[in-house]
């Protein structure tokens, strides 16, 4: 947990938002802040974990698939075998 003293970053934040959204339609400022937040959600986006993530999940489904079939062929009761 961080404690900081208002007194200390008030005038900097305050600053800060009047360079930011200060002029503009709230339209405007409201299109902009959606699209910044768009663009770091898109700067942290690795396709290629995602990629692995859903390979994995698909290997993992082959694998109870399999198991279910090696059941049934070994004579299970399908209801009892899905439940």
């Amino acid at each position: 947990m961080l404690y900081l003293c208002e007194d200390a970053i008030a005038a900097p934040i305050d600053s800060f938002l009047a360079e930011e959204f200060g002029g503009r339609p709230l339209a405007t400022n409201l299109r902009r802040a959606a699209e910044a937040q768009d663009r770091a959600a898109l700067a942290a986006y690795d396709p290629s974990d995602e990629t692995v993530r859903r390979r994995q999940a698909a290997d993992e489904y082959d694998t109870k698939i399999g198991r279910y079939r090696e059941a049934l062929d070994a004579g299970c009761d399908p209801v009892l075998t899905a439940g």
